[in-house]
């Protein structure tokens, strides 16, 4: 099943959608803060604790995969702090400000209304000015507490949220959620299945096979609908990580796997600068982090497989190129 991220045009559906407590008030978490060694012993000596109570509690090995999610939501919970993106000083400065912004659209030629979105204006990016730079103070005296290694990336990621964002602002055209709806379901994936006499398919990972992929994964991406980063998997301890790899491994062995792995966010990118239909759109599906393991592994047997082939194949392979047999063909046909 998949979830609809609506386009920009689209805003008023799916703000509504973000503020449903229960599905998204786990994603205000600060998981930078695994970048400090005391936040990240601790955190995997909660995730540890966690595993193995839950398991003693329902006798059951290995979990299943809601329960490693709520182990880690409860781990996040207890030792990365909760980023509130603004003050209330803030907040309330915003919230005067949209009040002066409607009562000056309301009357666009009344002096005073004009004179009091100024003033509302000024004083919300006076604010907002002052709060960075105090973020900015904060952010460097505590630097010292970060490996050498992470903070040229840690500063750079950091300034980067303070890039203002140019650009010409483009007509909106409205596209009811049915029409993406409809879309959507004409390019459904047809169902998969491994075939049982493919053993190498049906072979289950090793924990160190997927402790490996789950180190090597690219931090940074953006979560699926579970909200889970991948960098909660890799700050979690080994024992956590056995627990995945028996999930992973029933997949190999009955071709069947959790359903929250089915679950995806579709989301519209425009493919023209001014889109007027579903078809100027192009979509991308984000995966839950568990599927994104699954699917790892999956290409590492298929990368092992694709070693066994000769030189003759060039095209869609790593570190090849088809330079050679074009040449080798064109002179074939000259010599006709």
């Amino acid at each position: 099943m998949a979830k609809i991220n609506t386009p920009p045009n689209n805003r008023k559906r799916a703000t509504r959608e973000k503020n449903n407590p229960s599905t998204y008030r786990f994603w205000n978490f600060d998981y930078t803060l695994l970048n400090q060694d005391s936040i990240s012993k601790k955190y995997e000596k909660s995730v540890e604790d966690k595993v193995l109570t839950t398991i003693y509690q329902h006798g059951q090995n290995p979990l299943d995969w809601n329960q490693l999610t709520e182990i880690l939501r409860l781990s996040v919970r207890q030792h990365l702090k909760f980023n509130k993106n603004k003050s209330k000083t803030s907040r309330l400065a915003l919230a005067k400000f949209t009040t002066a912004k409607f009562w000056k659209n309301r009357s666009p030629k009344d002096p005073a209304m004009i004179q009091n979105f100024k003033d509302a204006r000024k004083e919300l990016l006076d604010l907002q000015e002052k709060e960075d730079e105090e973020q900015c103070q904060h952010f460097f005296a505590q630097m010292h507490r970060v490996r050498r290694s992470r903070r040229m990336k840690m500063t750079y990621e950091f300034l980067r949220t303070f890039k203002k964002r140019t650009g010409r602002k483009q007509p909106k055209r409205f596209i009811p959620i049915s029409t993406w709806t409809y879309e959507l379901h004409k390019v459904k994936s047809p169902e998969f299945r491994i075939s049982q006499s493919d053993k190498k398919a049906n072979k289950s990972p090793s924990t160190d096979t997927i402790h490996n992929i789950i180190k090597q994964m690219k931090k940074g991406t953006v979560p699926g609908p579970d909200q889970m980063v991948i960098e909660l998997y890799q700050h979690a301890p080994k024992v956590f990580v056995k627990q995945v790899t028996k999930i992973i491994g029933k997949p190999c062995e009955n071709n069947s796997f959790p359903q929250e792995w089915v679950e995806t966010i579709q989301i519209p990118i425009p493919k023209k600068a001014r889109p007027q239909s579903v078809n100027d759109y192009r979509t991308i599906s984000i995966c839950n982090t568990g599927y994104r393991i699954y699917a790892t592994y999956l290409l590492k047997l298929l990368d092992e497989e694709i070693k066994t082939m000769g030189n003759y194949q060039a095209a869609f392979m790593r570190y090849r190129s088809t330079d050679d047999h074009i040449f080798v063909v064109r002179r074939t046909l000259d010599e006709k």
